[in-house]
């Protein structure tokens, strides 16, 4: 039987040179597929992110605002104890205290939202001895609590035991069906 030295069937005679041009051929033939793979796995995932984007646009159309402007009765709350007191079926207020200020009283407290939805914008009037003042709270996030600081002007720490305190409108914004 004839001995045939440095032969391939497929390849032909390779030399030692030959080997190492496989060995490369191999690893282009390697690198473009996982070139190849990478460009087809980025559009795919650049598909994905435009549909997102557009779920995203489309959920901010299904958002509404709603303002709420208050008619209620103004609750009576006591500034002398901190405890947590119910303004109306949506904030309550707590941590307040009154103390003498220049020529008035500074009130400050939490304002609480009690609900499920955002208020932006909430706007509240506090009354101490027929003297009011206003203040607006630019966002309350659910079930969160902002601190409030206000100055009412000519009225004495001996008549600040009790307040009326009211949110006169705040905007809630919720997802439409």
């Amino acid at each position: 039987m004839a001995e045939i030295r440095g032969s391939n069937i497929l390849f032909g005679k390779i030399s030692g040179h030959g080997y190492v041009q496989i060995v490369l051929i191999f690893i282009l033939v390697l690198m473009t597929v996982v070139i190849a793979g990478g460009i087809y796995f980025f559009r795919k995932e650049t598909l994905r992110s435009d549909y997102l984007i557009t779920k995203v646009q489309t959920l901010e159309k299904d958002v509404d605002t709603l303002v709420r402007k208050t008619t209620e009765k103004k609750r009576v709350i006591n500034l002398t104890v901190p405890t947590i007191q119910k303004i109306d079926d949506i904030f309550m207020t707590a941590k307040l205290s009154a103390e003498p200020y220049s020529t008035g009283l500074k009130v400050t407290g939490l304002i609480i939202n009690s609900t499920a939805l955002g208020h932006e914008d909430a706007k509240f009037r506090v009354t101490v001895s027929n003297q009011s003042k206003e203040f607006t709270i630019n966002s309350i996030p659910p079930g969160s609590s902002k601190k409030f600081e206000i100055f009412i002007p000519d009225v004495a720490l001996e008549k600040a035991t009790s307040a009326q305190l009211q949110c006169i409108e705040s905007s809630m914004s919720y997802y439409r069906d």
